[in-house]
């Protein structure tokens, strides 16, 4: 959509002069239009790397300088890492920085191989569209088997629909701006855009309504991503090299690694159990009952950042959607009150503040989860809340963790540091429990 709207600003503002002044005035009404996009569109990863892209695409044709796309793009991730390093942790900055790339990467050989500019602007045209979702798909696909745990069958239908209609969209979206002071044409507009709309979602909901619109993936762990993207880095190796044999090797293994994959059976996983998840804001607990009961506790109900973060286990394991529960809920399985979590026979004791110090008896807990916001020493708190399992929260500050960790060694009590191992399976027991460390996670 920015690509579309810059597209669509650069020609109505054509670069005809030589004039430095009337060329740097121009370039930042492009910019700051991007910008503004890019604010009301609410700033997500994918909207700032392309801001951030076509800023310097501007900033170069300002200065008369050829960009390189690929050290652009680098540029923008490295801008947008310094300036919030959990972005490189965020599903969705993974993802269109991983499609960016590969278009960038394996388009120009592909549209070389296939002589997309030999053969007419139609083919062309049909051919470009065809090799960027394609490269693009391939790109994204290791991430999205990784965090979703299917495989989208009919993006080629909806990318052929969807691409060419976003174009018109936008163009229409950006007319409808310019003929808001003559409300005749404007409302001609309007019906128009509004129709489009209409007809681009449903045809997507179509689409998704077919039968097999995704096909279901085993489980991948973060040693198989790797390895997938080494393979598939070897293809676009040898695809831009041009090395045939290499290619034809390198791409004889990608499909034998994903037939290894694909039948090699799903990872176990227990019939109840407590996760952790690795989240640095604030504790964010999951409690599994089958496939069916599924909750999540500890945060409002609804903030979708916490859903967000919990959305690509849910969907990898294939697990109905949570629902979110408050201080206090209550039924025959599971309970959540006063910092007590309590899970078939399993007791969690969640400390965020020093109310703890308060206490004047012992309240024995299968585990002790520290939280942001914890304060005291570890002594005094065993002494409250005796256990043989203590876990620090990945949303401990810093600080708190590495003085945690400096009492506990003096005392020589066990700690499970989620921050440090990954997210935390917690699998009650008839008699006890079992912790799990889900590393990567």
């Amino acid at each position: 959509h920015l690509g579309i709207l810059y597209m669509i600003i650069t020609a109505l503002l054509p670069l005809r002069r030589r004039n430095f002044v009337f060329r740097l005035l121009r370039e930042v009404v492009v910019i700051a239009v991007l910008w503004g996009f890019a604010f009301v569109a609410g700033l997500s990863p994918s909207v700032v790397r392309s801001a951030t892209l076509f800023t310097l695409m501007s900033l170069g044709r300002l200065l008369s300088r050829d960009v390189s796309p690929i050290s652009s793009l680098a540029f923008a991730a490295i801008a947008m890492l310094l300036f919030s390093p959990h972005l490189l942790f965020d599903v969705s900055f993974q993802l269109s920085f991983a499609a960016v790339f590969a278009i960038l990467l394996l388009a120009p050989p592909l549209q070389d191989l296939l002589g997309v500019y030999e053969r007419g602007p139609l083919y062309a045209y049909i051919a470009n569209l065809l090799i960027l979702s394609l490269v693009s798909q391939l790109g994204t696909m290791p991430l999205v088997w990784y965090y979703f745990g299917m495989f989208p069958v009919y993006f080629l239908l909806t990318n052929v629909v969807v691409v060419p209609l976003a174009f018109v969209l936008m163009s229409l979206a950006v007319l409808l701006w310019i003929t808001a002071p003559v409300a005749v044409v404007s409302q001609g507009v309007s019906w128009l855009l509004h129709w489009g709309v209409s007809f681009m979602n449903g045809m997507v909901e179509r689409v998704a309504a077919l039968p097999g619109v995704s096909l279901s993936l085993p489980a991948l762990g973060a040693v198989e991503l790797l390895l997938f993207f080494s393979v598939i880095s070897a293809v676009a190796y040898s695809l831009i090299a041009r090395k045939r044999p290499l290619l034809l090797l390198s791409s004889a293994m990608a499909v034998a690694l994903l037939a290894v994959f694909c039948f090699a059976g799903e990872e176990e996983r227990p019939e109840n159990y407590l996760l952790i998840y690795n989240n640095r804001k604030n504790p964010l607990l999951h409690v599994v009952s089958g496939k069916s009961n599924s909750l999540l506790s500890t945060v409002p109900q609804l903030d979708a950042e916490y859903e967000y973060s919990s959305a690509p286990y849910v969907k990898r394991e294939r697990l109905h959607e949570p629902q979110w529960v408050e201080p206090g809920y209550s039924d025959s399985l599971f309970s959540f009150d006063s910092g007590l979590l309590a899970y078939a026979g399993l007791e969690v004791r969640l400390v965020d503040n020093a109310h703890w110090s308060e206490n004047l008896y012992s309240h024995p807990a299968d585990v002790v989860l520290l939280c942001r916001g914890f304060l005291g020493s570890v002594k005094e708190l065993l002494e409250v809340y005796p256990t043989e399992c203590l876990v620090m929260d990945a949303s401990l500050y810093a600080r708190s963790r590495k003085r945690i960790m400096r009492e506990c060694a003096a005392l020589d009590v066990d700690v499970v540091d989620v921050a440090a191992t990954g997210a935390v399976m917690l699998v009650p027991g008839d008699a006890s429990f079992e912790l799990v460390e889900m590393r990567g996670k």
